[in-house]
Parts: C-alpha cells; sequence; structure tokens
C-alpha cells in the first residue's frame, strides 16, 4: 500500500538554525545513518522558536518526520543521469523495513528541504519512470561475472569509447571508433576520478562505492587487459613499438555489444540502501545500472568488496522485478503507522520548551513476541501488525 495515496505529497523547509536548537537538548544524538550528523551547524544563535513553530504544524504522517531525520532505521540514495543531466535524492524511513511514511531530504547551504509522505513504491515507480523501459525491447537475459579489477577496467573502456565517439561526431566521422589504446583508457579513468559527472561509468561508481575505487588502477591494466583477451573477450594488436601503450585493443562481439552500447550516451543510474540493522550494524546494499539501445545493464556493486561483479543484461520486464527486489518494495508490507521510534514531535516541542528534562525521552518498546490477532513476527518497535494490521498492545 502507497503512503502517498493517503496523504498528498508535500514538502516542508527548516532552516539549519532552527536544527541548531536541537544540539542544544544535550542527550539528544543523531543515529548512525542520519543525515544531520554530517551537517556542520550555522554561525549565530539557535532559532529554537522557528523549530517549535515548524513542529506544532506537522501533523499526519509529517509526524514521523523527526524521527527519521534525527535516527533513520533505512536510509536510500539514488542517481539518475545521463551525460547532460543529472537527478539525486536522498529518502528516509523510520523503519528499517521501509514500513510507514518515508521523506526526501535534500540539504542546501542555509535550509534543509523536505518531501513527503513517500513510500518505497513511491520511490521504485519514480526510478522506472526517469528510466522510460518501455522504450527498450524485451530481450534474453544474459550475464557476464568479472573480477572487482575487471569491472574497473571495463567502466573506464566504456567511457574511453564514449569519448572516442564524441570525437569522430565531432570531427563528422561515421561509425563507431575502430579501437582504443590503452592511453585512452588511462585518460578516461582519470577524468572520471576528477570529474563528479554520473553520466559517465567510472564518476557513477565512484559517487556510489567510493571505498571499492583501486588506487594502483594504472599498475594493473596491462595485467587485466591481458585477462580479458585471454578470455576472448578483447583482442590486443601491435602498435609502432613493441611498447603495450602503443597495441590497439578490439574489443570482440559480446563485450564490444555491451561496451558500445553503454558508451552511447545511455541513461545510467544507481542506489545505495543502507538498513539499521541488530546492535545499530548498518547493512548496505548497492547497485548500478545503465539503460541502453539494447536493453538495461544492472551491476551488483555490493559484490566488489568480495573482488567479483556479476553483469545482468536485461529486459523491461525484468528490470521492474529486479528493481523491486533490491529496493526491498517487494518485501516492506507498506503500513500507514510507523514503529515507536522513541522520540516524537511533542516529545521535542516538550523539551525545547523547557518543559520535559533531559533524558527524560520515552524509552522504545523491547516487546519481542508475535502479533496477538495473527501471531505474526512483529518487530520490536512496531505498533501495528505488518502482516493482520490488528494494533499491537
Amino acid at each position: 500500500m502507497s503512503v502517498s495515496t493517503k496523504e498528498e505529497i508535500g514538502h516542508k523547509v527548516l532552516s539549519r538554525r532552527a536544527l541548531k536548537a536541537l544540539a542544544e537538548l544535550g542527550d539528544l544524538n543523531c543515529g548512525p545513518l542520519s543525515p544531520l550528523a554530517r551537517v556542520s551547524a550555522p554561525a549565530g544563535s539557535a532559532d529554537r522558536d522557528g523549530l517549535i513553530a515548524a513542529l506544532e504544524r506537522m501533523d499526519g504522517a509529517w509526524e514521523s518526520l523527526m524521527p527519521a531525520l534525527l535516527d533513520p532505521g533505512l536510509s536510500l540514495g539514488v542517481i539518475v543521469a545521463d551525460r547532460d543531466d543529472q537527478r539525486l535524492g536522498q529518502y528516509l524511513w523510520v523503519d528499517p523495513a521501509g514500513f510507514g511514511p518515508g521523506f526526501q531530504v535534500s540539504i542546501a547551504p542555509e535550509e534543509i528541504v523536505l518531501q513527503g509522505p513517500l513510500s518505497l513504491e513511491d520511490v521504485e515507480l519514480s526510478l522506472l519512470e526517469a528510466l522510460a523501459p518501455g522504450g527498450v525491447a524485451e530481450i534474453p537475459p544474459e550475464r557476464y561475472t568479472l573480477s572487482a579489477d575487471q569491472f574497473w577496467v571495463l567502466l573506464a573502456v566504456i567511457d574511453a569509447l564514449g569519448t572516442a565517439a564524441a570525437l569522430r561526431q565531432a570531427a563528422r566521422v561515421s561509425g563507431p571508433p575502430p579501437g582504443l589504446k590503452m592511453a585512452d583508457i588511462l585518460d578516461s579513468w582519470k577524468a572520471g576520478l576528477v570529474q563528479s559527472n554520473p553520466g559517465w561509468a567510472v564518476s557513477l561508481l565512484r559517487l556510489l562505492s567510493p571505498e571499492q575505487v583501486p588506487a594502483d588502477f594504472h599498475t594493473k591494466l596491462d595485467r587485466v587487459l591481458s585477462e580479458l583477451e585471454a578470455a576472448g573477450l578483447l583482442s590486443r594488436l601491435a602498435g609502432n613499438t613493441d611498447a603495450a601503450r602503443d597495441q590497439m585493443i578490439l574489443l570482440r562481439e559480446g563485450l564490444q555489444l555491451l561496451c558500445r552500447g553503454l558508451s552511447a550516451g545511455g541513461i545510467g543510474f544507481g542506489f545505495v540502501r543502507s538498513e539499521l540493522a541488530a546492535s545499530n550494524q548498518v547493512e548496505v546494499t548497492t547497485g548500478a545500472g545503465w539503460r541502453t539501445p539494447g536493453g538495461f545493464v544492472l551491476a551488483d556493486v555490493s559484490a566488489l568488496a568480495e573482488n567479483r561483479v556479476s553483469l545482468l543484461l536485461i529486459g523491461p520486464a525484468y528490470l521492474a522485478q529486479l528493481i523491486g527486489d533490491l529496493l526491498g518494495t517487494r518485501t516492506a508490507a507498506q503500513s500507514d503507522t510507523p514503529g515507536d521510534a522513541g522520540i516524537d514531535s511533542a516529545d521535542l516541542i516538550e523539551r525545547l520548551r523547557g518543559a520535559r528534562p533531559a533524558g527524560a525521552r520515552r524509552r522504545k518498546s523491547t516487546r519481542t513476541d508475535g502479533c496477538p490477532a495473527c501471531g505474526a513476527p512483529t518487530r520490536p518497535s512496531a505498533r501495528y501488525c505488518g502482516q493482520c494490521g490488528k494494533p499491537l498492545a
């Protein structure tokens, strides 16, 4: 059930001076997924009255905003981009499974802009709309399994082909580039690290998984190209000298179709799903993909830490299913009532006015048994059963 069908999506604005008043409450700490933990406090005094006035205007699903902003159980970052335009969004939910209303958060120099209430389904539909799957033909799925090093080289090859194609177009030369040299691949790699345009493959993956970017790419390139050649994915022809940098790199049919499709300037997209698990451990799922004329390519970026990446070439029908699975839409039975996050707008207003002392927050529920009505397992923080919808005592 989509939350937005119950309440119209709107937006609210909180100044950073108003949010600064939260820091004066002493023991009110941000959770590990809170975007406020990465926002510096502005100069000047806190706007406590402004924050109280904003909280008093929050009713209905918006009562879940402050718990989601201060201590979200689920954070979802989404990027959709081509080489000329990009859209980035961060979404927060109180519940780790994405139950209840969520909110999009945009941080500006002087304020934070919030949009909601939103459901995981809303985010999924928005992503699919941007990818326009209706314009792509159905194809049988194909899978490519690469090592982490091979994957990073593939991204640089994609960008190098895109650059070469753009130069040929500018020179009014028809047809795709005949091949590449190592210098072309290295130049594209360096550009992807310096520039932050997620419409290019290297930049997209650097934004999604910066901790996995190899620092020794240039020293590995020759070896990785030899691996791809041994696998029958490319050929290397001798150049004017015996040096590897002068060799012409020609892609074989399978890899050629994949790389040229990705380098044709299609739509790139990615997401980072961070879920707060037991003992405040954060579980992260990262995925990336591209819309090409010949289909969609999805990459399981989370597996980079295990030195492997699976690339899946699929059609529109399979895309919708996989996006839903990866975002968690298929398993999150949406509820209009979020779990008890331990603090709400009324708590904050009382404490901001000095009526509730620091440390007197309501405690989270410690109930661990199932639903008394249907027996289904329930989360300790839930107030309603996700299976039958009955209130939990």
